[in-house]
């Protein structure tokens, strides 16, 4: 508990505080790296739980039902028994795109059309202009090979697909997703903290170029090192003011604005020693 107070104690002398960032020289460049490294991983849990939060909220309203209600054709039982397809509706029977994903780039007319007809040519199969088509011993799917793609039901012995059985798959399939979610979430916190850690990292080398300026306009002399080590720290505030951006719906400062905040920060804070509580 005591070294977490102090690390969030680092973080407010990181905005202002002259003493700790007179200080800062005579720490290793190793506690600066983990303090960025901490300040990343804060920064990364912050985004992650806020896009979760937005995700769930949205998702909330979502019901698989509604959909299914609204999409899936009334009273359409498609059974294959034996790797023999059937349907109970007159065929063909065409399911048609909606109009909003019709498109010039999209060539298709109908999502899917099932015609099990024993009399059924090449030619009516082609004229349907469907992402897929459902035949008596066949599935023609819509791809980038010529001739598409081509799925046998030799394999299928016994499967029923009604409206039942298709609001079953989707609720398992909700529910999956719910399981996966949670190492998708920690994954995607790791992912942004070694990318923020990173980029600060590399960014930092020309940070210290900067430091090593405001300090000459403030008569503070610096070594590079040492003035790596400061802006490792002064980098801290821009990553907390970059995550509260995004609570805000504003994807990325301005990398001139990231800039500013830094070199205000460094200059606030560099110059003659002053006893300020940390």
């Amino acid at each position: 508990m005591k070294s977490l107070n102090a690390f969030f104690a680092d973080i407010k002398s990181s905005f202002y505080n002259p003493a700790f960032y007179s200080g800062i020289p005579t720490k290793n460049t190793g506690n600066a790296v983990v303090f960025l490294l901490g300040v990343s991983a804060l920064s990364a849990f912050a985004l992650v739980i806020y896009i979760s939060i937005l995700g769930i909220t949205a998702f909330s309203s979502f019901s698989v039902d509604d959909v299914i209600a609204k999409n899936y054709p009334e009273n359409l039982v498609v059974t294959v028994k034996d790797g023999k397809a059937s349907v109970n509706q007159p065929e063909p029977f065409i399911i048609p795109l909606e109009e909003d994903m019709k498109d010039t780039e999209n060539p298709y007319e109908n999502f899917l059309v099932i015609d099990t007809r024993p009399e059924a040519t090449v030619e009516e199969l082609n004229s349907y202009n469907a992402f897929a088509v459902l035949t008596k011993e066949r599935v023609f799917l819509a791809s980038d090979e010529k001739d598409g793609r081509v799925i046998p039901l030799t394999s299928v012995k016994d499967l029923t697909v009604d409206k039942t059985a298709v609001s079953g798959w989707a609720e398992s399939l909700l529910n999956l997703l719910w399981v996966i979610a949670i190492p998708l979430v920690l994954l995607a916190i790791v992912l942004i903290t070694v990318f923020s850690l990173v980029f600060h990292l590399v960014a930092s080398l020309i940070g210290a170029v900067l430091v090593i300026a405001v300090g000459m306009i403030r008569k503070t002399k610096l070594e590079y090192q040492d003035a790596y080590k400061i802006a490792l720290f002064a980098s801290a505030p821009v990553i907390i003011m970059q995550t509260i951006a995004m609570f805000f719906s504003i994807p990325n400062l301005p990398m001139f604005l990231d800039t500013l905040l830094f070199v205000v920060i460094v200059f606030a804070n560099l110059g003659p020693k002053k006893d300020t509580l940390a």
